[in-house]
């Protein structure tokens, strides 16, 4: 399939930086953050209804940047790496404040990056994260009282020069050869699964613990 994008191209070439601080942020490794990144410039491609106002446009493209990382989130369990094998992921050189950052909760750095670092409203994080204006705030000031990230760590995370210029090949280059479309569908699918598996197990445990108590009054 083509790109149905028709603003595609500007947006790879304003936010895939961003983009990719985002993710590497809340995935905590530089691998998994180009991984994470590539896929979120799939789904903003496919997406012919994608908005063409900067603002509107902007936090599409982060709520897409934010699924995909939630999605990969679920899908494994994440421990901050050490320092060797993080450092090693990365072309840049991890601080110790940058680390001590990447040991907060995920939306906790979310939060504080989209507002601190790239200067989106409460209402728009609120609507990047699907969280209320309230619970933005008090995520964001809960991070402001203690290790925060420093413009100058936030600007050190910086994509290797190979993936920066292959990638807009390569996008294309699967737009090409796969239905991305469809895959986007069945990985959306998939996430709505992932986030249903808690309350499927919380309904078994009910229906046992019914059943139990059902049988204990015969």
């Amino acid at each position: 399939m083509a790109v149905e994008n028709a603003d595609f191209d500007k947006l790879l070439e304003q936010w895939y930086p961003d983009i990719y601080r985002f993710c590497f942020l809340l995935s905590c490794h530089g691998e998994s953050a180009r991984e994470i990144t590539f896929q979120v410039f799939l789904y903003a491609g496919a997406d012919s209804n994608f908005p063409s106002e900067a603002d509107k446009s902007s936090v599409k493209l982060f709520s897409y940047a934010a699924k995909t990382c939630e999605d990969y989130y679920l899908r494994k369990i994440r421990r901050l790496p050490s320092q060797d094998a993080l450092q090693a992921s990365v072309c840049f050189s991890v601080s110790d404040s940058l680390r001590n950052f990447l040991k907060r909760p995920p939306k906790q750095k979310a939060v504080f990056f989209l507002h601190n670092n790239l200067g989106f409203s409460s209402q728009q994080i609120g609507e990047i994260l699907n969280l209320r204006p309230s619970q933005v705030d008090r995520l964001f000031a809960s991070v402001s009282r203690s290790s925060f990230l420093s413009p100058d760590d936030a600007a050190s995370i910086i994509p290797d020069y190979e993936t920066s210029s292959q990638v807009s090949d390569d996008l294309y280059l699967r737009f090409e050869e796969r239905n991305v479309k469809l895959e986007n569908r069945l990985r959306d699918m998939r996430l709505s699964m992932d986030r249903a598996i808690g309350w499927i197990a919380l309904g078994i445990l009910g229906l046992f613990a019914a059943a139990a108590f059902y049988s204990s009054r015969l």
